[in-house]
């Protein structure tokens, strides 16, 4: 990309200073955002309410003195993915923006009443994101700030619960986006500034990795259970003790119990 105003590429592969992930439902103007930050027209921009962007889509570039990677994302909830692709898709995130990313903007359009159904598709990313690394690094992107007919620090006062608790997880970290603002380049550094303020300075801590023995606990519990079960019910049969027949029985149902836990806890980080 040349002339005047355009970004200047990165293409040496270095460690960028912000890897920005850009996230949201399908027609809040998470392209837009995107690039609002690049400084050019890298996004592919839709005028509905349908998912424009149907898989992630990065660029890297220089800009405020900074080397940036810009990271849009489709809706995966607003797509006809299965489970699984949805969390092929945002494991592709994480790639992209590989080891963490230093700002997660959730696009919230601030023209239009934030429902329970958006909130869900947050808390969807969330599961399938896996740890808090996303939650630690939240900043409430608002959208259409041009619509916005009183301070948003105003309207706040008086927003839903569900954008309560949103505003709480990102530690009432919040950036307004203007769509119609004359000078993009102006906001975007704005941004930057703000990101470096009140997220990169802050340093916040990255969750520690899970303990590989605490990932594998559960199987093992159910696998001794279920195994002592069966040795208690075999005693039964020879002795015909009561007491081994109920600890048997008492076993048994203990490892069902654990891998029941485990298939639901699966099932609902993989939203089936």
């Amino acid at each position: 990309m040349s002339g005047a105003g355009a970004p200047e590429m990165n293409t040496k592969g270095e460690s960028k200073d912000h890897r920005i992930l850009v996230i949201g439902k399908a027609g809040n103007g998470k392209s837009s955002v995107c690039n609002t930050i690049a400084g050019g027209q890298l996004f592919k921009i839709g005028r509905s309410f349908s998912a424009t962007t149907e898989t992630v889509h990065s660029e890297d570039v220089s800009r405020y003195g900074r080397r940036l990677r810009v990271v849009d994302t489709p809706d995966v909830t607003n797509l006809d993915m299965t489970p699984e692709q949805r969390q092929a898709e945002v494991s592709r995130w994480r790639e992209e923006t590989h080891p963490y990313p230093t700002a997660v903007l959730l696009t919230v359009r601030c023209d239009v009443r934030y429902t329970a159904e958006e909130h869900a598709i947050y808390r969807q990313i969330q599961r399938l994101w896996g740890d808090n690394s996303l939650q630690s690094r939240l900043v409430v992107a608002f959208t259409f700030g041009d619509c916005q007919d009183k301070p948003i620090a105003e309207e706040l006062k008086t927003v839903c619960p569900e954008l309560i608790s949103v505003l709480r997880d990102a530690g009432q970290r919040y950036f307004m986006f203007n769509n119609k603002a004359k000078n993009a380049d102006e906001q975007g550094e704005k941004l930057i500034n703000f990101l470096d303020k009140n997220v990169t300075e802050t340093k916040l801590p990255l969750p520690a990795p899970k303990p590989l023995w605490l990932t594998y606990l559960p199987h093992a519990l159910a696998g001794v259970a279920l195994f002592s079960g069966i040795c208690f019910a075999a005693s039964y049969t020879a002795s015909n003790s009561a007491g081994a027949g109920v600890f048997g029985v008492m076993f048994f149902f203990a490892g069902l119990a654990l891998i029941a836990w485990k298939v639901w806890d699966v099932s609902k980080r993989c939203n089936l």
